[in-house]
């Protein structure tokens, strides 16, 4: 586990690099690692190279796994979890005045998540050592080696707006159908349509306006109201009659979006309140 920070070779004030390279690191981490939420007023890219990781933003949840890049920008929350023993994965700062017109130019500024492959290591070595010389050509030679990077994770095409909008509909349609078999998922739909889960979350969130994970919850926690006015199932039973596997996750969710558990849920409706 190691990390470089630029050394400012020469005064603030100085014309700068359209791109500038803030830090960057290279870690291997077991999953009891987890990088407390903390708000960044940078650029962030991480790539993973093997395991697992998972990143929170507001509400929603991504998970990265081999060859997956992901980006938090600045004024965001960074909160980052290692999933498996082992995970290993490179990660660089960017700032600069220009970055976000760059990042735009690449089709990188909305995109949170994406499969674009192998990690270019030697790239980031290529920063690594650029960090360590404290001269403007040091500089120079880290933003070269980031432009190589960013292109390189630029190279996951976005969707079309017509594949974007097929793809979030067959999803839509198959939640609305199938929400209450517990193993349906956000995964086991990508496994289906055999695209990547960060491709469906865009396509889904550009379309509705929220993840579709949360679109599925949505539609359990509904159904579950439902039962519990209507029915005389227990808590356990309309857990899993409205595809939930575990009741206690189901209850902790309830009292998420209305703020009672759905035991008292159910009383107040019985008294008429």
């Amino acid at each position: 586990m190691f990390k470089h920070y630029r050394f400012r070779p020469y005064p603030v004030g100085t014309p700068q690099i359209p791109i500038l390279v803030r830090s960057a690191g290279h870690y291997c981490l077991d999953k009891s690692f987890v990088e407390a939420s903390k708000s960044r007023w940078f650029y962030e890219l991480f790539w993973t190279i093997k395991g697992s990781l998972a990143f929170r933003f507001g509400d929603d949840r991504i998970i990265t796994r081999e060859g997956d890049v992901f980006f938090y920008y600045p004024g965001e929350s960074h909160h980052t979890e290692v999933l498996q023993d082992g995970t290993e994965y490179r990660w660089l700062t960017l700032d600069g005045s220009d970055t976000s017109d760059w990042l735009e130019a690449m089709r990188l500024a909305s995109r949170r998540a994406a499969c674009v492959g192998p990690c270019p290591v030697e790239r980031f070595e290529e920063i690594d050592n650029a960090l360590s010389d404290a001269t403007p050509s040091g500089e120079r030679r880290a933003s070269v080696a980031a432009y190589a990077i960013l292109l390189a994770a630029s190279q996951a095409a976005p969707l079309s707006p017509a594949e974007g909008a097929s793809l979030s509909k067959w999803t839509k349609e198959r939640f609305d159908l199938g929400f209450t078999n517990p193993r349906l998922s956000v995964e086991s739909l990508t496994a289906e349509r055999k695209v990547h889960r960060s491709t469906l979350y865009r396509a889904f969130r550009s379309a509705y306006g929220l993840s579709p994970k949360q679109y599925l919850r949505n539609l359990r926690v509904m159904r579950g109201l439902a039962l519990l006015k209507q029915s005389e199932y227990s808590i356990a039973e309309t857990a899993f009659k409205s595809g939930f596997l575990d009741p206690a996750y189901f209850s902790r969710v309830v009292r998420a979006a209305i703020g009672s558990s759905p035991r008292e849920f159910r009383q107040q409706f019985s008294s008429g309140s």
